[in-house]
């Protein structure tokens, strides 16, 4: 009987398919990992211009003005007559009226305007246990600063999402001094004609240009944060311009973050104070940033298009501030 041999793979042969298998399956994790970070994107997009569009809501309701950022919670306990927050009533979904400090970031504030759906706050991290856990502190009664316990997060301070306050709708608690003593509400009068936010639609030059929210992270002033959650994936309701101040000859300073070598976003000296900082993030793992601007509208930029670079040799690039501040068109000479 005659019999036929079957021939075995060589040894370079089997390396070679081994080889291609393992090149498929690399390629196959590259594009799962590009579609998780394109549904990613589409997602926060999406929660972006929600939150563009409660905004708008708001300020509809509202003569046009913007909504505030962050109000310093003793000007809704202790105004005088002629402020704006005097006796201010903000509720949370179940009819409970918060503590002034609960109440002082636009959260609670702008929640009635897309439908207290908290959930959708933390749409940029994507992390279901921190939502399980928002939830349990809502229904707790754990609403932000003034009535988180240990180990409470606090949605009002930590959203995905910061707002850019400090130049719209203004902010009397974050950025230090120069912003705190040009807050729109009770300025210092020294600097009462040099005030930093627009407060109503009408003074935005661009409101299809301005970055209205984009995805925060916290930072520590020196060292490691030390409260609770400390996890520098954690948003920030206040999202920080990279500058905040504009000198005699129309040039930008005062720089609150750069970018580094690959892109990373680094917190300067001046940029620093205790209660952490509303830095951009990219968590996707790319230098692309998604934000909403005014006008409703929400798109995907460049980081590097929205911050100063420093290159190789220390020198610092410039970038168009009038994504951020609304007066930039004409802000003294430079313009």
């Amino acid at each position: 009987m005659r019999t036929t041999s079957r021939r075995a793979f060589t040894l370079v042969e089997l390396l070679i398919v081994i080889g291609l298998i393992a090149l498929l399956v690399s390629i196959l994790l590259v594009s799962l990992r590009g579609l998780r970070q394109a549904a990613g994107r589409t997602d926060s997009l999406s929660t972006l211009r929600q939150l563009a569009m409660a905004h708008s809501s708001y300020s509809q309701e509202n003569d046009y003005r913007l909504i505030p950022g962050y109000i310093d919670a003793s000007m809704m306990i202790d105004s005088t007559p002629d402020q704006p927050f005097e006796d201010l009533i903000v509720r949370a979904p179940d009819g409970t009226v918060l503590d002034p400090e609960d109440a002082q970031s636009w959260v609670w504030r702008l929640a009635p305007h897309f439908g207290f759906d908290i959930r959708a706050l933390l749409t940029d991290i994507g992390d279901k246990s921190l939502e399980s856990k928002f939830d349990a502190e809502v229904a707790a009664g754990v609403y932000g600063p003034a009535t988180t316990g240990p180990g409470d997060i606090g949605i009002a301070d930590h959203p995905a999402y910061g707002l850019n306050s400090i130049f719209i709708g203004g902010d009397s608690t974050h950025g230090g001094a120069y912003v705190t003593d040009r807050n729109p509400w009770d300025p210092d009068p020294a600097f009462a004609n040099e005030i930093l936010a627009a407060t109503q639609f009408s003074q935005v030059k661009k409101p299809a240009r301005i970055i209205l929210f984009g995805p925060t992270a916290r930072a520590a002033t020196t060292g490691a944060l030390t409260t609770a959650y400390d996890d520098p994936n954690l948003g920030f309701a206040e999202l920080r311009p990279p500058y905040l101040q504009r000198d005699a000859t129309g040039q930008w300073n005062m720089p609150q973050w750069n970018l580094g070598a690959g892109g990373a976003v680094i917190r300067t000296t001046s940029g620093a104070y205790a209660d952490g900082a509303g830095l951009p993030i990219v968590r996707a793992g790319i230098a692309e940033y998604p934000v909403s601007h005014l006008d409703g509208s929400a798109e995907v930029l460049r980081l590097e298009h929205l911050a100063p670079r420093i290159d190789s040799g220390g020198a610092q690039t410039m970038v168009d501030m009038s994504y951020w501040s609304a007066f930039e068109i004409n802000m003294g000479p430079g313009s």
